[in-house]
């Protein structure tokens, strides 16, 4: 791993050059309005995903979606803590340097991003054994998130 992609270098210049916010409330409808998103959108794309799996099509389609769906949770469990950024990677950074009990991986979660940003900005497409490589990843790290973001919204 580059020097400069180390987790606590990458929060500490996302924290000192105003990336990531702190709020001065905690908008807890959000946060469960956020997760109600996620968990539709992520039980939509495992109906989708059993088609396009089938045809063996558009594997980039099944990884953006994924992405988005943890995209999402991350945005939810922030609000918990009162922050923003308007950035994904100073976004996962944040939740991977504060909250280790989660258990995320940081490099796994960073090349995730690296590859939705390669498939959304450049045009990669998602071969099948990428989708199933990172799909088992996804399917742990979106379902573990989810059940803590519920004990977090009904605890409120």
């Amino acid at each position: 791993m580059k020097e400069d992609e180390n987790i606590k270098k990458v929060y500490d210049k996302c924290q000192s050059e105003g990336i990531i916010k702190f709020r001065k409330g905690m908008d807890i409808e959000l946060a469960k309005s956020i997760l109600k998103s996620a968990k539709e959108d992520f039980n939509f794309s495992k109906e989708i995903e059993k088609t396009i799996e089938k045809n063996q099509i558009n594997y980039s389609f099944l990884f953006k979606s994924r992405y988005d769906v943890l995209r999402q949770i991350f945005d939810a469990i922030a609000l918990f803590d009162k922050v923003i950024s308007s950035n994904h990677k100073c976004m996962i950074a944040y939740i991977c340097a504060i909250h280790p009990k989660l258990d995320l991986d940081w490099e796994t979660i960073e090349n995730m991003r690296k590859l939705r940003n390669s498939i959304q900005y450049k045009g990669r497409r998602i071969n099948r054994d990428d989708w199933k490589t990172n799909k088992v990843m996804f399917e742990i790290y979106i379902k573990s998130l989810i059940k803590h973001l519920e004990i977090k919204c009904s605890d409120q």
